[in-house]
């Protein structure tokens, strides 16, 4: 399930987005409360969420510190987990511009 390219794939696409906020890109990211969700579970771990929807656990870190933003399916796999709404789930930060050039 672990592809050691994987981890220099995330820090390659971190890169790039935040790079696109620096060069004058949207200055939105995703936020999220995967972190809240999974408490809200029972203490959830985050190695267990990731098998349930077939990631890894580095992967779910990633999401959770706003690394990594999510494929629309996986997005979509996590908040059937949880039986929640997407916007429970996922939401839009608007960041100002001193926070985008602080990037």
């Amino acid at each position: 399930m672990y592809d050691i390219h994987y981890d220099k794939y995330v820090e390659l696409a971190d890169t790039a987005c935040r790079a696109a906020a620096v060069q004058g890109g949207d200055n939105m990211r995703l936020g999220n409360n995967l972190k809240r969700c999974r408490f809200d579970r029972g203490d959830l771990s985050q190695e267990a969420l990731a098998r349930a929807v077939g990631v890894t656990r580095q992967t779910i870190i990633s999401i959770e510190k706003g690394h990594f933003v999510p494929s629309t399916l996986l997005a979509l796999r996590l908040v059937r987990f949880f039986g929640k709404p997407l916007e429970d789930v996922f939401f839009i930060v608007e960041d100002t511009l001193q926070e985008s050039r602080d990037l």
